[in-house]
């Protein structure tokens, strides 16, 4: 546009001065084309210094920045800072490394003992002994023992003092059905898994639990010796299906 107008004013100051002059003042032809000429230097040296038209506002289109993308970056990678993940899955191998000890179900005369590993597997030993069922080459009665396995999976925490989760992969792994007489007593290998079945529903309690929010029936209307005198638990507990409870032993 600049340009444009240079060689509308050049045109113009030739025709000021073909139309302007005095009488009986005569422009010759070279004058002419000498203005003509200085005009039009004048117009091309106008276009060299002017910018040409659009060129501006396609430079000043802006492209993202550093700081633009960087923000994209760090939008991509927010997250929950407290850990949760939005499943609300719990951490398992956490929970299960803190339960790494021996827990125990028991009353007169018989029992159960089971050991869970940091990955939620877990083995356990049973006895049952009865001192009326004896005989000559047993004299001082027959044990029922059994041992076996399984898995606690799909834990989910309930609430700040419970967390749930199932048995699977239940198997015996004593010889159901053989038998040995060892200091008197008979000792059977019978199909026993501790009350629990597979699918069992699992509550567990942690130490910090007030007796008192303990579901109904929770301690079976006594007070175990893994249960210590106060207002907490003060060890794990769990509970299968609503009834078998078995304690940690390690206070």
């Amino acid at each position: 546009m600049k340009k444009v107008w240079a060689v509308l004013l050049a045109l113009a100051s030739v025709a000021a001065m073909a139309g302007c002059s005095k009488p009986g003042v005569t422009v010759s032809k070279g004058e002419l084309s000498s203005a003509s000429s200085a005009a039009a230097e004048s117009s091309e040296k106008a276009g060299e210094t002017s910018e040409p038209e659009g060129e501006t506002s396609a430079e000043s289109e802006t492209e993202p920045t550093e700081t633009a993308e960087g923000g994209e970056s760090a939008e991509e990678t927010t997250g929950d800072e407290s850990g949760t993940t939005e499943s609300g899955e719990t951490d398992t191998a956490a929970l299960f490394g803190s339960l790494s000890e021996q827990f125990s179900c028991f009353g007169f005369q018989w029992g159960t003992t089971l050991h869970i590993h940091s990955d939620g597997s877990f083995e356990a030993d049973y006895h049952s002994l009865s001192k009326t069922k004896k005989g000559e080459e047993y004299p001082n009665g027959t044990d029922e023992i059994a041992s076996f396995e399984g898995t606690f999976t799909d834990v989910q925490k309930v609430d700040n003092n419970c967390y749930s989760m199932t048995v699977t992969d239940l198997v015996v792994t004593s010889e159901t059905g053989s038998e040995e007489i060892e200091d008197g007593v008979r000792k059977v290998c019978v199909d026993y898994t501790g009350k629990m079945s597979e699918g069992s529903e699992i509550m567990l309690f942690n130490p910090d639990t007030p007796v008192s929010l303990l579901p109904d029936g929770f301690l079976g209307g006594r007070k175990p010796a893994g249960i210590p005198d106060g207002k907490v638990l003060g060890g794990y507990c769990f509970r299968v299906d609503g009834s078998t409870v078995y304690y940690s032993q390690n206070k």
